[in-house]
């Protein structure tokens, strides 16, 4: 699978190798900052996440019972494996995706991969 190196902080390359998958994918850091959206977030959450400088708060939805921000804290103390939670589309709604939340360390900044998979 191809992938595009992103330039999300102080000169450091990343590889998002989920840029061409199917469903939707953030590359989100420590800040709560998306750094990187595959075309099907993109298409999904509306161009703004396809910049490097996007929150991850400008597309939580409020059904989620707490701030993005207590989220990825609560990320960097106790992974994630699969969840539901809820994120503003572009049209407006709300809508629930089954999530997985990894994270690695590089260079001392912390990542996270949001992988986004419809409810049923």
């Amino acid at each position: 699978m191809p992938q595009r190196s992103c330039n999300p902080v102080g000169g450091m390359k990343i590889d998002f190798a989920l840029e061409n998958s199917d469903w939707p994918a953030l590359l989100v850091d420590d800040t709560g900052t998306i750094r990187r959206a595959n075309q099907a977030a993109v298409n999904w959450l509306g161009p703004a996440v396809g910049s490097d400088t996007t929150l991850l708060a400008s597309v939580w939805a409020p059904e989620n019972g707490m701030t993005s921000e207590h989220f990825i804290a609560r990320c960097e103390r106790a992974p994630t494996s699969l969840l539901t939670l809820h994120y503003l589309a572009k049209g407006g709604g709300s809508e629930a995706h089954e999530t997985h939340v990894c994270s690695w360390v590089r260079d001392g900044q912390r990542f996270f991969v949001f992988q986004l998979f419809k409810s049923k």
